[in-house]
């Protein structure tokens, strides 16, 4: 019997790195200055400039079993068996793994996850942690969502055509990642799972991103 992809491996793994990424950055920062700074103070005459503010966001409850779009998946015909909401071990946040099979009854799956770390520099640390780990190979980046953003794709053969595609995202101190995997007698085309993965991962930010962000 053919398991399904090893999903909460590669995040352990990335959970690692973080730790220890975070561990080594507060080994060697710099101690901060003990001197204050004088106050600026604006003219009443020339009105003070705001700038764009960077978004923070705080882990809540989406439902992303619930709430995940699954009619960019529909052309694939994939059936739906199980959920499995278990979070993230990589940071405060929520996840869903969706478990499927194909006409012809082999297996595919679609992972949603996202996390709202402490910082923007600890979401990064977890972000670049992701490409240093995983297998598979960068499709290069994806413009139009986040700060950052990249897909990944791999092909292998565990008995059967097994094609994999994922796309991560940071934003802000927010990390959102969509995997699509999917199994078959014929590799699916690279083109299929990216366009299907790129419209899960614009609905999951949009979801996500609303949901979380913090109000001031």
């Amino acid at each position: 019997m053919v398991s399904y992809p090893a999903h909460r491996a590669s995040r352990a793994a990335v959970s690692g790195s973080l730790v220890l990424a975070l561990a080594t950055a507060a080994c060697t920062s710099r101690p901060e200055s003990t001197v204050t700074p004088p106050s600026v103070v604006p003219s009443p005459s020339v009105p003070a400039i705001s700038s764009h503010a960077t978004p923070k966001y705080e882990a809540g409850t989406v439902g992303l079993c619930a709430k995940t779009d699954l009619a960019p998946l529909v052309d694939l015909s994939l059936k739906v068996v199980r959920k499995d909401p278990t979070p993230p071990t990589s940071g405060p946040g929520e996840a869903c793994l969706f478990e499927m099979t194909t006409p012809d009854g082999h297996i595919a799956s679609l992972r949603v996850e996202a996390v709202a770390l402490a910082s923007a520099g600890d979401a990064e640390r977890l972000y670049r942690a992701e490409r240093a780990v995983t297998r598979m190979i960068s499709d290069g980046s994806v413009a139009g969502v986040g700060e950052q953003a990249e897909a990944f794709a791999i092909q292998s053969e565990p008995g059967f055509k097994y094609a994999e595609y994922k796309i991560h995202v940071r934003d802000a101190n927010l990390v959102l990642e969509v995997w699509l995997a999917v199994g078959g007698n014929v590799f699916t085309p690279k083109a299929t799972l990216a366009a299907a993965t790129r419209a899960v991962v614009d609905s999951a930010f949009a979801t996500v991103s609303r949901a979380w962000v913090a109000r001031s």
